[in-house]
């Protein structure tokens, strides 16, 4: 299962192949962005299936003014990535 603040990598699309955080989850489909090509006020909604986890998890994204969300997004994909 998929939660929001989790990295996953895209397996579909053109996308494919780049870490996102998650940034809503509901059962069939997730919310997500990176920050640089999609930023959180253009969000992209793919299907859980198309995602793959890689089990590296951030809670830092919940608690941030919304003005500095996508400088926030970039710094924990690059943090988790180097846990990789």
């Amino acid at each position: 299962m998929v939660e929001v603040g989790d990295m996953v990598i895209s397996c579909m699309g053109h996308d494919k192949g780049d870490f996102f955080i998650v940034i809503d989850a509901d059962d069939a489909y997730v919310t997500i962005c990176d920050g640089r090509r999609r930023k959180a006020e253009k969000k992209k909604k793919k299907k859980i299936k198309h995602v793959k986890p890689t089990g590296l998890h951030t809670d830092k994204i919940n608690n941030i003014p919304q003005d500095a969300v996508d400088a926030n997004i970039r710094r924990e994909i690059k943090r988790l990535k180097n846990n990789l």
